[in-house]
């Protein structure tokens, strides 16, 4: 009844970080539109959630290449 693992667990680690932290980057831009265009009630949700992004903040503040392409992908949204 028990199943022998055919590989290694770890590639599948790796796989799922790296998925993660491309989806936390490519998330932001939506929800900042979000933050902006929300009605008042949920603003102070909407603002709460930007506090998840202050890494991505801080890194831009302090690698100028960063921010550049950053603000590039930014231009994409409305």
């Amino acid at each position: 009844m028990s199943e022998e693992r055919e590989g290694p667990l770890w590639p599948w680690i790796v796989a799922v970080l790296i998925g993660l932290s491309v989806l936390y980057v490519a998330a932001a831009p939506a929800l900042m539109y979000i933050a902006c265009d929300c009605p008042d009630p949920y603003r102070t949700w909407a603002s709460n959630a930007n506090t998840i992004y202050v890494p991505l903040w801080l890194i831009m503040d302090h690698c100028p290449a960063v921010s550049h392409v950053w603000y590039r992908y930014m231009d994409h949204w409305p």
